[in-house]
């Protein structure tokens, strides 16, 4: 899908998972822009996460992505 992106991501360390799509989201920002050689907004604010809780339930996302 276009409008939207998927990511699976293994936490680990003190940094919540707001800051990590904080710097994912700007540094990312920061390259589309460059390449596309314009500045402005990329993302929409937010974003929604959910904890996968076994290792069926990764399979299943993973395959979902």
């Amino acid at each position: 899908m276009r409008d939207h992106l998927q990511l699976a991501i293994a936490m680990q360390g003190s940094a919540s998972p707001s800051e990590v799509m904080r710097e994912i989201k700007k540094g990312s920002a920061r390259l589309i822009n460059m390449k596309g050689r314009h500045a402005g907004k990329v993302w929409q604010e937010g974003f929604w996460d959910r904890v996968v809780r076994d290792e069926k339930e990764l399979v299943q996302k993973l395959q979902y992505m």
